[in-house]
């Protein structure tokens, strides 16, 4: 479900007229910011740290240790074997 805050950006964006270089700045300024979310998101983990994430796959909730971190994804070690798993879909567990 979109939130209204999403929702209102959407609408604000459908209403104007934004040329195609517009639009090209946007997305690449929305890139920009995204990168670096997730350069914040991986350099807030070390080794050693214990993590949690949900499985795109099974949507289980996995708990492990963080073996690596790399600069996209991080190593997590759990009972069932290890994951690479992008750090934006890690919580502190």
């Amino acid at each position: 479900m979109i939130s209204n805050e999403a929702e209102a950006i959407r609408t604000s964006i459908l209403r104007t007229n934004l040329t195609d270089e517009e639009i090209t700045l946007l997305v690449e300024a929305l890139r920009f910011s995204r990168s670096l979310i997730s350069q914040a998101n991986v350099q807030s983990f070390r080794q050693g740290d214990k993590v949690k994430f949900t499985s795109s796959r099974d949507r289980q909730i996995h708990i492990g240790t963080v073996l690596t971190v790399g600069r996209k994804n991080i190593v997590v070690r759990t009972p069932l074997g290890s994951y690479r798993v992008p750090a934006s879909m890690l919580s502190a567990a």
